[in-house]
């Protein structure tokens, strides 16, 4: 259901920030983020809190690498931020055709088995 609505992608990744901040101001956030992302592969890479108070309020269209540094931060890949109704503890995963095939070939099996 959630993949059916009508949201923005700046409001999705607002009301998926607001679950991962989950109490957290943006201020502290922001330190997190620079602090994870510096020492992360793409070194240099910095959210400010001005940015993540915008992405917040859906006001701007964040870049590509705030996307990725906040998705850096929360052990996350970037396009997991883009799923509406994100569980920063429970992520959707991209699965292979393959990969979908042995999970079908198990479901099968197990469907057998009862």
């Amino acid at each position: 259901m959630p993949y059916l609505q009508k949201k923005s992608m700046n409001d999705v990744l607002a009301d998926n920030f607001a679950r991962i901040l989950a109490g957290r101001s943006p201020e502290t956030y922001h330190k997190v983020v620079n602090i994870r992302y510096v020492s992360g592969p793409k070194v240099g890479a910095k959210v400010s809190p001005r940015k993540l108070r915008d992405l917040l309020s859906s006001t701007n269209s964040p870049s590509l690498d705030v996307v990725a540094a906040i998705a850096a931060a929360e052990q996350l890949e970037p396009y997991q931020l883009l799923f509406p109704g994100l569980d920063p503890n429970d992520a959707p995963v991209l699965l292979s055709r393959s990969q979908q095939e042995v999970i079908a070939d198990i479901r099968k099996a197990a469907h057998l088995l009862k």
